[in-house]
């Protein structure tokens, strides 16, 4: 792989690390105060379910993911062809992971998680 390319990868890894951290650290502080209310965090639910701090997380995440797939490539893979193969694997991977997080997001954000918007029509008993 391209020596700029492992460069970016680790930058991305390095910068990445620390906000990925701290929002995980919140989304895990906020899940135990809804099991649990202590009084630690206020307003835990709005919090937890905040649209802003989930698409900071799954951008993290994937940022995180897609630089560090590429240095573990670049660091283990064989020989030239493996490593391209992979590189395209992981791209491809994470590109349909990101994919299903934008419809999840998109889905969330109309209305579809709402009881009942899945069926909105269905006259059953």
């Amino acid at each position: 792989m391209r020596h700029k390319l492992l460069k970016l990868a680790l930058v991305i890894v390095e910068v990445t690390s620390v906000p990925l951290l701290v929002v995980a650290l919140i989304y895990a502080l906020t899940g135990y105060e809804l099991l649990s209310p202590i009084g630690l965090i206020p307003r835990a639910r709005l919090v937890h379910t905040d649209a802003l701090l989930r698409v900071l997380a799954i951008s993290l995440g994937l940022l995180h993911s897609y630089a560090g797939l590429v240095l573990l490539i670049a660091r283990r893979a064989r020989s030239a062809t493996a490593s391209k193969v992979l590189f395209i694997l992981a791209t491809l991977a994470v590109a349909v992971l990101a994919a299903v997080f934008v419809v999840l997001e998109l889905s969330y954000q109309l209305g579809a998680h709402q009881p009942g918007a899945r069926f909105r029509g269905y006259k059953g008993s």
